[in-house]
């Protein structure tokens, strides 16, 4: 997770797993050159590295997804986009329900949370996994002050 813009008037939190895609992408490919390879050189056990391939792409397919906050005090309006391999979800929170982020784990692999109230009201995590890699001690502490300075300057 990390801040990729943070003004006054829009605050974008996100996490893109461009290395968990570039690694199981890479995995099924060398799996997929190996039976290829096999396969023509008259070794049929080499369809058995398709099995690789397969578990690549599955890898990719479970654990590749996009996840964009989108905090916008014109709007007044908090903006989750999630994106995988096949689909991509958008929803829209008003900005008066987000009470703040939390951290969530212990030792080094954390989330985010967002701490709702209203019709949603709860704790939603941002990513559905803990991670070690990230700011999300920053992240958090981001969330809340932009809230903090958002909601002050609504009140002037």
């Amino acid at each position: 997770m990390k801040v990729t813009r943070n003004t006054p008037e829009h605050l974008i939190v996100g996490e893109n797993p461009i290395w968990v895609a570039v690694l199981t992408g890479g995995l099924a490919f060398l799996f997929t050159a190996i039976g290829v390879g096999l396969i023509m050189a008259g070794e049929w056990f080499g369809a058995m590295f398709f099995i690789g391939t397969f578990v690549g792409l599955l890898t990719m397919y479970v654990f590749v997804r996009r996840v964009q906050l989108i905090f916008d005090r014109q709007a007044g309006t908090l903006t989750i986009q999630r994106k995988n391999l096949n689909r991509a979800k958008q929803v829209v929170h008003p900005l008066e329900e987000v009470k703040g982020a939390e951290l969530e784990g212990n030792g080094n692999m954390l989330r985010v949370a967002l701490v709702l109230t209203g019709q949603s009201a709860g704790r939603h995590p941002i990513t559905q996994a803990y991670s070690n890699v990230g700011d999300h001690h920053g992240v958090a502490k981001a969330i809340n002050d932009w809230l903090e300075a958002a909601r002050a300057s609504k009140a002037v």
